[in-house]
């Protein structure tokens, strides 16, 4: 799975962006034989039309709750991040997701999940290919291996 790491330019700019290169494309159109000038006005009606689904797509996807981080430990080789994402909505809980750190292409993979409840009180990476988690009441403390080059958990751990 992956995890986009997109800060630079947010969401919502995005529909901006392709409406205003649709309109630079639609009044500065180039120099271009009669054919071309049709071929050229057909691309630009489709670009047109498409414009308000991307609108609505952006707005829609903006409106999704994504989560507020809660926790973050990063790995001793530094390559890698745990970190603790609450959410709410229809239902609420926390999700712990290893991250790589490097890249706007980064992978992630799920290593803990609670349905309905708290997220842990502490996560962190023991060795350099094992995470733990103490789960919010503090009395257990789960752990599970994961592989560093394929971005995969052994074990999902579930509270």
């Amino acid at each position: 799975m992956r995890f986009y790491r997109f800060g630079i330019l947010p969401l919502e700019a995005t529909p901006v962006i392709w409406t205003a290169a649709v309109v630079l494309y639609i009044f500065f159109p180039p120099v271009l034989p009669r054919y071309g000038k049709w071929v050229w006005g057909t691309v630009a009606a489709v670009l047109t039309l498409v414009t308000v689904p991307v609108w609505v797509l952006t707005a829609f996807a903006a409106s999704v709750d994504r989560g507020e981080v809660e926790a973050v430990a990063v790995s001793p080789d530094g390559r890698h991040e745990a970190v603790a994402v609450s959410y709410s909505g229809f239902d609420s809980g926390c999700r712990v997701w290893l991250r790589e750190r490097g890249g706007p292409f980064s992978k992630q993979a799920l290593v803990w999940e609670e349905t309905e409840g708290y997220c842990p009180a502490r996560v962190s990476f023991a060795g350099a290919t094992a995470i733990s988690v103490t789960e919010s009441d503090g009395r257990k403390t789960l752990a599970t291996t994961f592989d560093p080059h394929r971005m995969s958990v052994e074990v999902v751990l579930r509270s």
